[in-house]
């Protein structure tokens, strides 16, 4: 089981990878808001 920094990777290498966010809720099993949060978090998008 992957800790919430490893799972924040993960989503990140995935994007990164061009997977779509729907394709990363299934492949890290993360809800769609948590995938917007941290991709926003990553790339320092306010909104």
């Amino acid at each position: 089981m992957l800790n919430r920094r490893e799972k924040e990777q993960q989503v990140i290498r995935l994007a990164e990878d061009g997977k779509t966010t729907r394709d990363i809720a299934k492949i890290a099993h993360v809800s769609l808001q948590v995938i917007g949060k941290i991709i926003r978090k990553h790339t320092g998008d306010p909104d």
